[in-house]
């Protein structure tokens, strides 16, 4: 049987509505560039797409998430952590004190 040490975050109700805000400007911001993109590339509602809007629709769905998700993985090759690393972050995180400022 293995014991945690990792606290149980708490999150208040503030900190929660603030949360939920964010989240539906995300997805606001989100459905607006959806219609500005259908839009720029001719999508036509109940007609037949020529070609091109075929091919842009692809090219949204597929090719920008593909280089979204190649830089990310350039960013993220340049972060280590090792365990040497963790532990030195683990002992900054507990001299902080229970209440999360410095001691």
């Amino acid at each position: 049987m293995s014991t945690s040490t990792t606290p149980i975050v708490m999150i208040s109700a503030d900190c929660h509505a603030g949360l939920v805000f964010l989240d539906e400007g995300r997805l606001g911001v989100m459905l607006a560039l959806v219609g500005f993109s259908l839009s720029w590339i001719g999508y036509a509602e109940y007609v037949e797409q020529p070609a091109s809007t075929i091919n842009m629709m692809i090219l949204l769905n597929g090719g920008i998430p593909f280089l979204c998700f190649i830089v990310g993985i350039a960013l993220f090759t340049r972060f280590r952590l090792d365990s040497t690393e963790h532990q030195r972050l683990l002992e900054q995180i507990a001299a902080r004190g229970p209440s999360g400022s410095p001691a």
